[in-house]
């Protein structure tokens, strides 16, 4: 994610044993600004969470996690927990 909000995809092709090799020389943007949340993290197969600051968990899924490609499972976040700053 950019200063400006934008989520980037480049995904990391050599997970053993972290060598620097990436799918693409230049990352793709896949999400346009607005994705300005306290914290953001990867689950697997696409799968992005994030906290907002009112404390919501939200899920979202990359369908094109393998290719770039600004492919999405819903056009929007869908908040799946609340009151996760509590923690």
């Amino acid at each position: 994610v950019d200063v400006e909000g934008r989520l980037w995809w480049n995904r990391h092709v050599v997970q053993a044993d972290g060598t620097n090799a990436l799918a693409s020389a230049s990352p793709k943007m896949i999400g346009a600004p607005g994705w300005y949340f306290r914290h953001l993290f990867a689950g697997s197969h696409g799968v992005i969470y994030a906290l907002n600051d009112d404390g919501e968990l939200l899920y979202s899924r990359h369908l094109g996690w393998q290719t770039g490609a600004d492919e999405w499972m819903s056009p929007k976040a869908i908040v799946i927990a609340t009151k996760w700053l509590l923690y």
